[in-house]
């Protein structure tokens, strides 16, 4: 029959025990530090320096005319409106890849998802910009943003309903400058 040398050791079964229970100790809080690091989640925006993305900002498009230019102007507003073709911007840190894609979604606060079309955009380094989703469904989402370091920014998104012109509205056309 195999005998094991830990069994044969010259410690008092008092000291086998001691050791026992500290090695649970350890274990224990190890499993407590582990469990309350950050997580891999964070606010759009925000980034930690170590990613590929160092900034992401949305807005809605300032003008149709926009829509087609590389990196086009956009205004960031509180809530945008069901209307408006939401531009999403994002620079990247300096050791970023030449093109990096990026994943996005919305999420109700019911936990439903509604998928953005299209799903997914590619962003070049350096600063360039997405044109354009239309949420045509007003609501209080969120939006995840899947990065390539493998982490979901989150940013709160409000859509109104926009409004409809009735009939015998003027129409201004007043251009900001």
């Amino acid at each position: 029959m195999a005998q094991f040398a830990f069994l044969k050791t010259s410690l008092l079964p008092a000291h086998k025990l001691r050791l026992a229970v500290a090695l649970v100790v350890v274990a224990v809080v190890a499993g407590i530090w582990w469990a309350s690091r950050p997580s891999q989640v964070d606010k759009a925006g925000g980034g930690t320096g170590s990613g590929i993305i160092s900034e992401i900002q949305l807005g809605a498009l300032a003008s149709p005319e926009e829509a087609s230019k590389q990196n086009p102007r956009f205004i960031q507003k509180e809530a945008y409106t069901t209307d408006d073709a939401l531009v999403m911007r994002i620079t990247s840190a300096p050791q970023a890849p030449d093109s990096f894609e990026v994943g996005v979604r919305l999420l109700t606060p019911t936990g439903s998802i509604l998928q953005l079309m299209p799903s997914s955009a590619t962003f070049e380094a350096g600063t360039s910009s997405f044109c354009c989703w239309n949420i045509t469904q007003a609501g209080d989402y969120t939006l995840q943003i899947f990065r390539p370091e493998k982490t979901v920014s989150t940013l709160p998104l409000l859509i109104r309903q926009a409004q409809r012109q009735q009939k015998g509205d003027i129409k201004t056309n007043l251009k900001l400058f």
